[in-house]
């Protein structure tokens, strides 16, 4: 499998798949919606896929989520099923006899909530929102395609260029040396390195391995501890305020849940620690400590 696509190849994951795949000398195409790739345009549209050029493997990092830049106040799910299911669709048209290998990734909110916290690929998927129903549903065309496929099922993704929550904690200690707590947040909260996620799609191409593969940097801390090592970090005595998780469960069910999403009001609930044990068993070992994914996420 020497040509590869990799589309969403300017994001986070993206870019960083682009250097580690051109460093192991395949040949790779690459798409996002704008410059600096081979293909420029969007993945909804079956035209512009039914333009790219033939491929051995598939990896779909283009998505999109409650982070993205402009999105929209209504009509949340169907802006969801269209950057993230749609594409699948129209990939598997173009490539359905064709390519060799697919990798697509997903969402440890994905997972039906269980009150232990720990989730192993053979637990039940669930629609949490709108955002984990257009996962669960990519996950569904998945299984369509003709090849194998794996399916990586990240915990929250940090490291160099990761903006949103970190970067919002650091704001708050440096510009006010308060941090507001929804809830106790004392539970553990899985995180990982964007190094290491990509690190495990190497794997996977390489063993060609099938199935449904977690990542996770493997440390047990929570949210109220990220924020003491932000804070020792940036060198900062700081004051938490701690407001009941009720208010922002009330704020998100008057929204709709366009202010807070049903997916994030569950991380800042319950505990969420993803099993490693099919990772592990094709030599994937996470490298990155939670020090050193606040310190590339900071760059400090």
């Amino acid at each position: 499998m020497n040509r590869i696509l990799v589309t969403g190849a300017n994001g986070l994951v993206g870019s960083t798949l682009k250097r580690l795949l051109l460093e192991k000398k395949f040949e790779i195409f690459t798409t996002d919606l704008i410059g600096g790739v081979n293909f420029r345009g969007d993945l909804k549209d079956s035209d512009f896929v039914n333009s790219l050029p033939e491929v051995d493997c598939i990896i779909n990092c283009a998505a999109v989520q409650y982070l993205t830049p402009n999105i929209p106040f209504l009509k949340r799910r169907k802006y969801f099923y269209d950057n993230n299911v749609l594409p699948i669709k129209n990939l598997n048209k173009k490539y359905g006899d064709s390519i060799k290998f697919f990798i697509q990734f997903g969402s440890s909110m994905m997972y039906k909530k269980k009150f232990d916290g720990q989730y192993k690929p053979i637990n039940d998927f669930t629609s949490n929102g709108v955002y984990s129903e257009s996962k669960c549903q990519a996950y569904e065309e998945s299984q369509k395609l003709k090849c194998p496929f794996a399916f990586i099922i990240p915990s929250i993704i940090a490291g160099s260029g990761r903006k949103g929550f970190f970067s919002l904690i650091a704001i708050m200690i440096n510009r006010f040396r308060i941090v507001i707590m929804p809830g106790a947040c004392s539970h553990a909260t899985g995180v990982v390195h964007v190094d290491d996620v990509c690190n495990l799609v190497m794997k996977i191409l390489a063993a060609q391995a099938e199935g449904i593969f977690n990542a996770d940097s493997g440390e047990r801390s929570s949210i109220s501890e990220w924020v003491d090592l932000i804070s020792k970090k940036l060198n900062k005595k700081i004051f938490k305020i701690k407001i009941p998780l009720i208010i922002f469960k009330c704020i998100g069910f008057l929204s709709s849940y366009r202010f807070i999403a049903k997916e994030q009001l569950m991380i800042l609930e319950h505990s969420q620690c993803l099993n490693l044990l099919e990772s592990q068993a094709i030599g994937w070992q996470p490298t990155k400590s939670i020090e050193k994914i606040l310190d590339d996420t900071l760059e400090v």
